[in-house]
């Protein structure tokens, strides 16, 4: 196996044949009794790739009982099926062999016999990082983050204060299911951080900085930002926090629509790219 990643050049079909035994798939909502379990286990996820684990410290009291059988460990992709919808592709032996009392939870999402979409640049992305052990960059979430502590350097240079206050998180998960409030759900999530998680004292010292004679009061942060830098009314940014905010009232105020069938894996994915674009053109306003 080793030698078939280090001479990724001399990958023939049988050799990926031989590989793609090492796989199973299984329907993403296998990690939903996880993702209701956060105090156990953590699930990073990426638009190609993820990982979920056992928590540490859940670990450490199974140590104490003796049971440590009890933890996962599994990594996994996404690979496209022929209908359009998404399964997880996993490594046989992270569920047999470091995960095995997980294997009745798994066994009722088992995809058997899968028909796969022909044209799946997901998966080509997982398999040349994962088994042709090639550079590849990383995604949107990933990139998104950076964004995030590249503006936290920038105010902490300035103003000694950090704009967000958390570092985004990879364990915000993009939707396992494709419905419209598995979408607001993730964008409910993604406005802690990048909405709720604005620093109101930054923003302030940022005024004060700026020359603007102004107290905002309770003037939401968001809102307050903008004052400060007009230009960023018309701008990305703007659109982009106003679809988060958007999707998060529907996910949390009122009585919530009936879900309906939608592409959220992709949509959130897009969205994602959008607000990394709008980050970078704030970054460039508290440049100037």
């Amino acid at each position: 196996m080793l030698a078939i990643m280090q001479n990724n050049n001399n990958i023939n079909n049988q050799d990926i044949a031989l590989i793609e035994r090492m796989f199973e798939y299984f329907d993403p909502l296998v990690l939903s009794s996880y993702k209701d379990q956060p105090d156990k286990y953590i699930i990073k996820s990426e638009d190609f790739e993820g990982e979920i684990n056992t928590k540490e410290d859940y670990y450490l009291k199974l140590q104490e009982k003796g049971e440590t059988n009890k933890s996962i460990s599994i990594r996994f992709g996404y690979r496209k099926l022929a209908d359009g919808s998404k399964a997880l592709v996993i490594w046989k032996n992270d569920l047999i062999e470091l995960s095995s009392s997980h294997i009745p939870r798994w066994i009722g999402f088992y995809i058997e016999k899968p028909e796969f979409m022909i044209d799946d640049e997901t998966y080509k992305k997982w398999y040349s990082r994962n088994i042709e052990a090639n550079v590849v960059q990383s995604g949107p979430l990933y990139e998104l983050a950076e964004t995030i502590k590249q503006i936290n350097i920038y105010t902490n240079k300035s103003v000694q204060r950090s704009l967000y206050q958390h570092d985004l998180d990879l364990s915000l998960s993009f939707p396992i299911s494709e419905n419209t409030h598995k979408y607001e759900d993730s964008h409910e999530d993604l406005y802690r951080y990048l909405i709720d998680g604005l620093n109101k004292d930054c923003v302030e010292i940022i005024t004060k900085k700026q020359g603007v004679n102004k107290s905002f009061g309770d003037k939401k942060t968001f809102n307050a930002l903008l004052e400060i830098f007009p230009n960023l009314e018309t701008s990305k940014f703007k659109d982009v926090m106003d679809n988060v905010s958007n999707q998060r009232r529907l996910a949390s105020h009122q009585v919530r629509y009936s879900a309906k069938n939608y592409s959220a894996f992709e949509q959130f994915r897009s969205d994602l790219i959008d607000c990394n674009e709008g980050l970078k053109e704030l970054l460039q306003a508290l440049k100037s």
